[in-house]
């Protein structure tokens, strides 16, 4: 599990208690046991590294390296690991400490120069909401102007189901709100591709949205973003 989604549960709860619709009693109790169940799931691991490492460690101990490698007095926004195999810090001192140490190294360089990290944090933000990015998906042999193609297809149906969407909150928050998470997270770790593929499946349903009503389908007479997320 990345570490980076240890604040989805806690978010969904919050998002919970604001928009529930339930009443509150229940909203709240069920906020609770998203909480617990993140909990839960993480509980065999955290106690896993407790007797490993001796210290409470919930996912993994690769955050400080790869908080580095966004935040460094070298870093452009673009992934570069070489100094992790250059220092070789796992040789002096425990993965635990190594892990500190990176973490510790990164967060003095932000404060010694935040003028500097923020527009690399910008880039690296960028990075992850840029729809041209998309054309990573796509085989090297096709035609750059195919490429092209599909990617404005595809933003013109995402964007179609997010405007005929507007009025479903939790559709939207469900959907579009975790590629937003992720690029506020990319403001400190490095932006690309791959750290945005988890947040392009909710996208997903907000695009097939888009496509349906494109297509100009209903269901019953209804839009089918109704029809899918109604109460019934």
């Amino acid at each position: 599990m990345r570490p980076t989604w240890l604040l989805v549960g806690p978010g969904i709860a919050i998002l919970l208690l604001l928009f529930g619709r339930r009443p509150a009693r229940s909203t709240l109790f069920v906020a609770f046991l998203v909480c617990l169940g993140l909990a839960a799931t993480l509980l065999p691991w955290t106690i896993r590294n407790m007797l490993i490492t001796g210290h409470l460690v919930s996912t993994t101990l690769w955050v400080g390296p790869s908080l580095y490698d966004g935040i460094n007095p070298h870093a452009n926004g673009d992934s570069d690991m070489r100094f992790f195999d250059d220092e070789n810090l796992m040789s002096s001192m425990s993965e635990y400490d190594m892990n500190y140490t990176y973490k510790k190294r990164a967060w003095e360089y932000a404060g010694r120069s935040p003028r500097s990290r923020g527009l690399v944090g910008f880039h690296q933000a960028v990075a992850v909401l840029e729809p041209s990015t998309k054309l990573g998906t796509i085989q090297q042999g096709v035609d750059s102007s195919h490429r092209l193609a599909v990617v404005c297809t595809a933003n013109v149906v995402l964007n179609r189901g997010a405007w005929f969407s507007r009025h479903n909150l939790w559709l939207l928050i469900l959907t579009a709100a975790p590629i937003f998470y992720f690029a506020g997270l990319h403001l400190l770790f490095v932006g690309s591709l791959r750290y945005r593929l988890p947040a392009e499946y909710p996208l997903a349903v907000l695009a097939a949205v888009g496509f349906v009503r494109l297509c100009g389908l209903r269901s019953d007479g209804h839009p089918v973003n109704q029809v899918i997320f109604s109460d019934r």
